[in-house]
C-alpha cells in the first residue's frame, strides 16, 4: 500500500512507538508496585513473626532480662540474631546441627494446642503452660 505522502507513514510509526513505550512504562510501573508490595509483605510477615515469637512462642521460658534486651533492639537483623543466640544458649549439644531444646519446646507447644485447647489455643491454657514449661508428667494416674 502506498501512502500519498510521508506524513501518514511517520504518523503510523509514531503511534506504534507510543503504544510500545506506553505499555513498557506500564509494565515497569507494575513491577515497581509488585516489588513494593513484596517488600511491604516481607516486612509485615517479619513483624508478625517477631511479635509472635516474643508473645507466644517463648512467653513461658524467656527471662525478664532477655525480654527487656529483646525490646531494646532496634533492627530486625539484631532481633533475628538475638533469637538465634537465645536458642544457642539453651542447646544442650551445640556441636550438633539440631537444637534439641528448641525442637522439644515447639513439640510441646504443638502438643498443648492439640490436647489442651478449650475455647482458646492450648498454649494459653493453664495445662498448656505447665506442659510447655515442665514437659510431660513422670507418671499419669487414670481412674
Amino acid at each position: 500500500m502506498r501512502y500519498p505522502s510521508k506524513f501518514p507513514r511517520f504518523l503510523a510509526s509514531f503511534v506504534v512507538l507510543a503504544l510500545i513505550s506506553g505499555s513498557t512504562l506500564l509494565v515497569l510501573a507494575d513491577k515497581k508496585k509488585d516489588k513494593d508490595r513484596e517488600k511491604s509483605l516481607r516486612q509485615e510477615t517479619s513483624d508478625q513473626f517477631l511479635k509472635k515469637w516474643l508473645e507466644q512462642d517463648v512467653i513461658y521460658i524467656i527471662t525478664d532480662e532477655e525480654k527487656a534486651a529483646f525490646k531494646r533492639l532496634t533492627t530486625d537483623d539484631e532481633r533475628y540474631q538475638f533469637i538465634e543466640q537465645f536458642w544457642l544458649r539453651r542447646d544442650p549439644s551445640p556441636d550438633t546441627i539440631e537444637n534439641e531444646t528448641r525442637d522439644e519446646h515447639y513439640r510441646r507447644i504443638a502438643y498443648s494446642n492439640e490436647r489442651f485447647a478449650s475455647g482458646k489455643p492450648g498454649w494459653k491454657t493453664d495445662r498448656g503452660r505447665i506442659y510447655i514449661t515442665w514437659g510431660p508428667p513422670d507418671q499419669i494416674e487414670s481412674h
